[in-house]
């Protein structure tokens, strides 16, 4: 192995060890320390992938989402048909929702520290730009589906990307804190026709 593949699984297991101490700690009160005792390494050898708490924290997350990122590009580049690509982005969702819970207060921290930054700040810049890509990929897939026919040509393909990524976003947050109970095979199922039902009744109404 490579010294830049032993730094490179380094610095996966400080990211591992961090996600584990953030979660029974909680963001505020764990420390580097505690990451590097987590890990089995020294407190400074964490500063030679990261630069502080913060940056640890989002890199976490960063893991996360970039896992999302590589499953939903390959359903969007794929050459499906539009309304095939939507139903595999939500099922995609639906796949990963037991790891969104599992880190879940997490994920709600990290957005409570975001929300508490000024807009200029670091977490939410990062947050924002997740987003924004998401939304971006989402608003192209249905902009396809605009050109194939497939929707109303009057349909906003970036209005119907952030309604639907707010929806999905809505029920991850209801299943983190247990408000959501049945999240089964039935209940995203009819999410998939709730979401293909709205598209789909956008073009109709607008061949009327």
């Amino acid at each position: 192995m490579t010294m830049n593949g032993k730094s490179q699984q380094r610095k996966e297991e400080i990211i591992s060890a961090g996600a584990v101490v953030f979660d029974a700690q909680g963001y505020a009160e764990a420390t580097m320390e505690d990451v590097a005792r987590q890990a089995g390494i020294s407190k400074g050898s964490i500063y030679n992938y990261f630069r502080n708490k913060k940056d640890l924290f989002r890199q976490v997350f960063a893991d996360v989402f970039a896992a999302d990122e590589e499953v939903f590009s390959r359903i969007s580049d794929s050459g499906a048909p539009t309304l095939e690509k939507i139903s595999g982005l939500v099922e995609a969702w639906y796949q990963r929702l037991d790891e969104y819970v599992r880190i879940g207060r997490l994920l709600l921290e990290f957005w409570a520290t975001a929300a508490r930054e000024e807009r200029a700040g670091e977490a939410s810049n990062w947050l924002s730009s997740m987003y924004s890509q998401r939304r971006e990929m989402l608003s192209q897939v249905l902009a396809e589906g605009i050109r194939r026919g497939e929707f109303d040509r009057q349909f906003d393909p970036s209005a119907a990307a952030a309604l639907i990524i707010s929806l999905l976003r809505g029920i991850t947050v209801q299943a983190i804190i247990g408000a959501e109970p049945h999240l089964d095979r039935d209940f995203v199922d009819s999410v998939k026709r709730a979401v293909l039902n709205g598209l789909i009744g956008s073009a109709q109404q607008g061949a009327e």
